[in-house]
């Protein structure tokens, strides 16, 4: 293996020009369900009806809803 070739991974200094932020699960999580609600509610789904989706969504991926 040529490592000349691998770019040297080195850790950000805070402040510098190429430091960025990285997304929490959390965060990741939270702009999906926003993601998936836009998406329900433009296709004509209500906020209501998004919110029921979304929660049954949540049961399914818990394992709680069997399928």
């Amino acid at each position: 293996m040529n490592t000349e070739q691998t770019p040297e991974r080195r850790p950000l200094e805070p402040g510098s020009s190429d430091e960025r932020r990285l997304l929490t699960r959390q965060d990741v999580d939270r702009l999906t369900a926003y993601k998936w609600r836009y998406s329900l509610e433009s296709h004509g789904f209500s906020a209501s009806q998004a919110t029921r989706l979304l929660f049954i969504k949540w049961l399914y991926a818990r394992g709680t809803v069997g399928g």
